[in-house]
């Protein structure tokens, strides 16, 4: 499982590096990004639910970043299609999200962990 969302982090990696080579007007971006989020959300759904953990700071911290990662393309990707700027307050609440969902998400996988723990 590990080798397939390896590859779906190069191809998001790779799909942001062909639309800044070849979209120099940047009249794709909000649909780029729109589209890395949902991989993003892609990898994010397949690593909580069925990864298998060795150490869980490292899983946690790929967690955290992973969906630090799936909200900024995806609220950078409403301001592009909004198109609203993006401002100091908005990005600090923006950061603030980031950081209550890896919470979130952090909490959650250890719950799941437990009711395995506790159930098997």
């Amino acid at each position: 499982m590990e080798r397939r969302l390896s590859i779906v982090r190069v191809a998001y990696k790779f799909l942001i590096t062909a639309a800044f080579v070849l979209d120099k007007r940047g009249s794709s971006k909000a649909e780029i990004g729109m589209v890395c989020a949902m991989l993003c959300f892609f990898i994010i759904y397949k690593r909580c639910t069925a990864a298998l953990i060795f150490k869980r700071s490292v899983f946690y911290a790929m967690i955290s970043y992973e969906a630090s990662t799936a909200v900024l393309f995806f609220a950078v990707a409403i301001h592009n299609l909004s198109d609203t700027k993006l401002t100091i307050t908005s990005l600090t609440l923006l950061i603030v999200l980031c950081i209550i969902v890896s919470i979130t998400l952090i909490m959650a996988q250890e719950y799941r962990r437990q009711y395995y723990l506790q159930t098997f």
